[in-house]
């Protein structure tokens, strides 16, 4: 999915079109542009953020992570995604940015759902 374009304001483009991959990808994400958040998982709060073309790629967007994953501690589970055309046009480049506490639930969730062809048993 290319990103889309945001001559003259951004207007909730970028989030609508997560939501859209999202969903496209069977995760029940929508973005509530009046709410100006997104909704359809509990216990998960999810944010977007979109450093300046010149910022993204510079280690002051990076160093200033822990302090933006801090202003939202109040949020469980927070998942960032960072999203911006530097890396590339397409959507599947944006970069998501999570706790580690909230990787290590999912990706625990993922491998014990199908633990026959995730865990590997040395000498198996």
């Amino acid at each position: 999915m290319k990103v889309p374009a945001t001559k003259g304001g951004d207007n909730g483009r970028w989030e609508r079109m997560i939501a859209r991959y999202l969903t496209a990808n069977r995760i029940p994400l929508t973005w509530r542009g009046k709410m100006t958040g997104f909704t359809g998982i509990a216990g998960y709060g999810f944010r977007r953020i979109a450093p300046k073309r010149a910022q993204f790629l510079s280690e002051e967007t990076w160093s200033k992570m822990p302090e933006y994953m801090k202003k939202y501690s109040h949020i469980s589970n927070l998942i960032v995604f960072v999203t911006n055309k530097t890396y590339g046009d397409n959507i599947e480049d944006t970069i998501v940015v999570m706790r580690l506490s909230t990787f290590t639930e999912i990706f625990a969730t993922h491998v014990n759902n199908d633990r026959e062809r995730y865990i590997y048993a040395p000498g198996d």
